[in-house]
């Protein structure tokens, strides 16, 4: 389904990756796209997204250094919106139903954005993908990147 909308996306990774590369998801896949497939995972909001990467972290320590940039949506850009009740299976265990959506998004190159339901965080938040080799990807505005600040108590015993 195609919508417009106007929203923020946050983009939470590692220091050593800029925000806007999606090498990273192309290099191991994720739940939303194979192995091969440049996309940028972010969050609707900054604590998503930072749920997001705790989900996937050593439970032992903090994850370490990374830092947050956001994307503007232009109101006026079409995205398209994943619902959950439109894809049974989406959150198994396996990601073949949720990657073979994602995989279909990119390759019919519809939209540069790509809002899907969280796992992680159900019912209500949501992730948004990013596809940095859409046309529409440079209408996104980039905020500069900012460091997060991981907070003891997220892992305390």
């Amino acid at each position: 389904m195609q919508s417009t909308v106007a929203t923020i996306a946050y983009r939470v990774c590692k220091l050593r990756h800029a925000p806007d590369d999606g090498t990273g998801a192309a290099r191991v896949g994720g739940r939303w796209n194979s192995p091969g497939r440049a996309v940028i995972y972010c969050g609707a909001s900054q604590a998503g997204a930072m749920l997001e990467i705790l989900a996937h972290a050593n439970r032992i320590k903090l994850p370490g250094l990374h830092h947050v940039a956001k994307f503007a949506i232009p109101s006026r850009l079409n995205v398209e919106i994943a619902h959950p009740h439109d894809m049974p299976g989406w959150d198994g265990a396996g990601v073949e139903v949720s990657r073979a959506i994602g995989d279909a998004w990119l390759a019919t190159g519809a939209t540069a954005v790509l809002f899907v339901p969280s796992v992680i965080a159900r019912p209500y938040e949501q992730n948004i993908l990013l596809n940095p080799a859409h046309a529409d990807f440079a209408r996104l505005e980039m905020t500069a990147p900012r460091t997060v600040e991981w907070d003891a108590r997220l892992l305390a015993p």
